[in-house]
């Protein structure tokens, strides 16, 4: 292994540190749920949880985040 590893895994959690928590929870569940599933089953569980995360606040805010070309503010709901 190259490198510190603590560094590495501090560097890795950056990544995710300005994303939506309900949409990381979303992601989470989706693999979760989806590893010991065939992969139609796998596609349904990824719809039905995408569904669930374009309801939320914050992506409405990433949205018009992307539009508006600024960085979005989730406030995690």
């Amino acid at each position: 292994m190259e490198g510190d590893p603590l560094a590495a895994g501090i560097a890795f959690a950056r990544e995710f540190s300005g994303y939506s928590l309900p949409a990381l929870g979303f992601a989470r569940e989706a693999v979760q749920r989806a590893l010991d599933t065939p992969v139609h089953e796998g596609l349904r569980i990824e719809a039905d949880l995408s569904t669930l995360a374009f309801q939320t606040a914050d992506a409405a805010e990433g949205m018009a985040a992307f539009l508006a070309k600024r960085k979005p503010a989730f406030k995690d709901r």
